[in-house]
C-alpha cells in the first residue's frame, strides 16, 4: 500500500481489470481510471462497457472512455492530480502531451520481455514463434510504441504443452506482483531505468480471422504451436468434408516423417493424428462448425472423422473460380515453377506478373513462360495460355504445360488459397488423358533441363501426387 501515490489507470480487456483490481485491493490510490468507449457486444450488439470500465463504476472510481483525446480529456486527467499513469491494453497510442502529464511517469505493463515482441500480440507472437520464456516488463512510456527505458523486467519459461489463456494468467499473476513492489519504490526504480537495445526489437501485429488458418505443410512443431498460440483468439481453423473446424489443443505427435499434409492418420482414445508438412500433430480438442468444443474422442465416437480423410486448407465452396481448360489436350506433361526471383511484399500479383513477362520477353520468348500463374491469395491468371510452344525448360517445351506460384516461398511456404487453387487445377488437368507426369523445377533442374533450381516447390509434389 503506498496512499502517497496518486494512480490513473488506463486499460481495457479483463486481464487490465485483473490488475486494477489487485492495485485497489492493496488500497493504492487510484484516482481515475481511462477505457475505451462501451461497444456493441454478443448476436443482440448491446452496447457493452470494458471489464475495466465496468470495475471502475461498479466500485466508484472516476472512470472516462474518451472517443478523443482532446484538450477535454487532458483538463480532465490533470484534475485527478496524477502522479503516475499506469497503463496496461488499453487499446491505443497515447499521444506524448497526454503522457507528460503525471508528475512522476507513464509507465506501461508489456507481457514481454522487450525490446522483444513489441505490439499489441505478444502472447501469441511468444507461443506462435515457439519461445522457450517469456516474461513481463515495465517500461516508462515514451512517443515510440513499447520503447520506453525499462524500470523492472522479470523471466519466466514457458511450458511444453501451455495454451495462450494458461500463460496469459501466469504473466498476469506475475505483472501484480512486479507493479506492486515497482510503485512502493517508484523513484529508485526510475533512478535506475535502462534503455532497451533497439538493435533486437521485433515487432507483432494486430491479429485477424486470417492469422489462425492452419497451413498444414508446415511441421508439426510449428502447427502445433500455431494451434496453441491462437488457442484464445482468433482460434486456428481448417476444412474437413467442407466444414471449417476449429483445433483448440493440440501436442506433437511425431517430428518427423513423411506424411501427406492434413490427411487423418489414426483414430486414438483422446486424440486423432494429422499428418503435416514434416511429423505429425495429435489433436485433443475441437471445435466443430455450429457446435461447442468438445474432446477429440466425442468427436471421434460421434463418427465425424475416419482415417484417410484430408483437412484442406480452405473452404471448397469459395475456392477461386477455375478458368477454361479447353485446349489443354495439347500438353502430355505439367511443371510447377515458382516466380520468387519477383517476389516484392510491397507489389500486387499483376505487377509481378508484368515483371515476369518482362524478363520473358528479353529472353526472346513472344510472351511469358507459364500458361497459369497463382496468385497469392489464390486468384489463378492466364499466362501463355493457350499460346505454344510450352513452358521454359530447357530443350523439351512442346507439350509442357507450365504453372507458377507468385511468392517468395524459398522462405515461405505457399499461402494455403494458393495451395488449394493448385491443388483444384491439377486435378482438373490430370483428368485429361493426355497429362503423363507432374514434375516440380527442383526435379527438372536436378535433371538438367532447367537453369531455375525451384527446390522448395518440391514440398508440393506430396500433396499433387496423392491419390485423391
Amino acid at each position: 500500500m503506498r496512499t502517497d501515490l496518486n494512480i490513473v489507470f488506463w486499460g481495457s480487456p479483463h486481464v487490465a481489470k485483473e490488475i486494477l483490481e489487485s492495485l485497489d485491493n492493496e488500497e493504492f490510490n487510484i484516482t481515475g481510471v481511462v477505457s475505451q468507449p462501451a461497444r456493441p457486444f454478443g448476436r443482440k450488439r448491446i452496447m457493452t462497457e470494458t471489464p475495466v470500465a465496468q470495475y471502475a463504476l461498479d466500485n466508484d472510481i472516476p472512470c472516462i472512455t474518451p472517443e478523443l483525446m482532446d484538450d477535454e480529456m487532458a483538463e480532465q486527467l490533470s484534475s485527478w492530480d496524477p502522479d503516475v499513469f499506469v497503463v496496461i491494453a488499453y487499446g491505443r497510442i497515447i499521444p506524448m502531451e497526454i503522457l507528460l502529464i503525471p508528475r512522476l511517469a507513464p509507465i506501461n505493463v508489456h507481457y514481454s520481455l522487450l525490446p522483444r515482441f513489441r505490439g499489441a500480440s505478444p502472447i501469441t507472437f511468444a507461443l506462435w514463434n515457439g519461445q522457450e520464456e517469456t516474461g513481463i516488463t515495465l517500461i516508462e512510456m515514451n512517443e515510440k510504441l513499447d520503447s520506453g527505458d525499462i524500470l523492472f523486467q522479470k523471466s519466466i519459461k514457458i511450458h511444453s504443452d501451455e495454451s495462450y489463456s494458461q500463460l496469459e494468467m501466469r504473466l498476469t499473476e506475475l505483472a501484480k506482483s512486479a507493479l506492486h513492489s515497482t510503485l512502493l519504490k517508484l523513484e529508485d526504480y526510475i533512478e535506475c531505468r535502462v534503455s532497451q537495445d533497439h538493435s533486437q526489437c521485433c515487432y507483432t501485429t494486430l491479429l485477424d480471422r486470417e492469422d489462425g488458418r492452419i497451413n498444414w505443410l508446415r511441421p508439426a512443431t510449428e502447427i502445433a504451436n500455431h494451434i496453441r498460440a491462437f488457442s484464445d483468439w482468433p482460434v486456428a481453423f481448417s476444412f474437413l468434408a467442407g466444414r471449417e473446424i476449429k483445433f483448440i489443443h493440440s501436442t506433437v505427435c511425431k517430428t518427423e516423417g513423411d506424411f501427406f499434409p492434413g490427411q487423418i492418420l489414426s483414430l486414438g482414445k483422446d486424440h486423432f493424428e494429422v499428418g503435416t508438412g514434416k511429423g505429425s500433430i495429435a489433436v485433443h480438442e475441437v471445435k466443430p462448425f455450429g457446435k461447442a468444443a468438445m474432446a477429440a474422442r466425442d468427436f471421434i465416437n460421434g463418427k465425424n472423422i475416419d482415417i484417410g480423410d484430408i483437412l484442406t486448407m480452405t473452404d471448397p465452396a469459395k475456392r477461386s473460380e477455375m478458368p477454361q481448360l479447353d485446349g489443354c489436350e495439347k500438353f502430355d506433361r505439367i511443371t510447377l515453377h515458382h516466380t520468387n526471383t519477383f517476389n516484392d511484399s510491397r507489389k500486387s500479383d499483376e505487377e509481378i506478373i508484368q515483371q515476369v513477362t518482362a524478363l520473358h520477353l528479353k529472353r526472346g520468348w513472344d510472351s511469358i513462360g507459364y500458361h497459369f500463374l497463382i496468385g497469392r491469395d489464390g486468384k489463378i491468371f492466364n499466362g501463355r495460355f493457350p499460346v505454344d510452344p510450352g513452358a521454359h525448360v530447357k530443350g523439351e517445351n512442346q507439350g509442357n504445360l507450365g504453372i507458377a506460384l507468385i511468392g517468395d516461398f524459398d522462405l515461405d511456404l505457399p499461402s494455403a488459397r494458393q495451395i488449394d487453387s493448385l491443388l483444384t487445377l491439377v486435378r482438373n488437368l490430370k483428368e485429361m488423358a493426355t497429362i503423363k507426369g507432374i514434375f516440380s523445377h527442383g526435379e527438372l533442374a536436378r535433371s538438367g533441363k532447367t537453369s531455375c533450381p525451384g527446390a522448395m516447390t518440391d514440398v508440393l509434389m506430396r500433396y499433387i501426387n496423392a491419390p485423391l
